[in-house]
């Protein structure tokens, strides 16, 4: 191997950890992080004030979470809705006790 081999094997890796970490970034960041605002620290809070018990809201709030998802992984999927329903339902009953817990 050349010299020049091993700078461009090194800048590759160098670019791949960049991007890596961009990724991380945005995704714990702009997704992850709005997403609990949104629904645990916004809407959760303010459904525990309307019910009664604080289980119904945490559901609805799971429901709603798991419900937000179906057009994204629709699309990442391109099927349509019943479709979609029929063949994810796990993915989404795991979306919602993600939720939950």
């Amino acid at each position: 191997f050349s010299c020049g081999f091993y700078k461009k094997f090194f800048l590759a890796i160098l670019i791949l950890d960049a991007s890596l970490a961009f990724g991380f970034i945005y995704y714990f960041i702009e997704i992850g992080l709005f997403e609990e605002i949104l629904f645990r620290g916004f809407i959760q809070t303010r459904l525990v004030g309307f019910f009664k018990y604080n289980v119904t809201a945490i559901a609805l709030t799971g429901i709603m979470f798991a419900l937000m998802h179906i057009p994204f992984q629709m699309a990442i999927s391109n099927q349509s809705f019943f479709q979609f329903i029929q063949e994810d339902y796990i993915h989404l009953l795991l979306t919602f006790f993600y939720n939950i817990v």
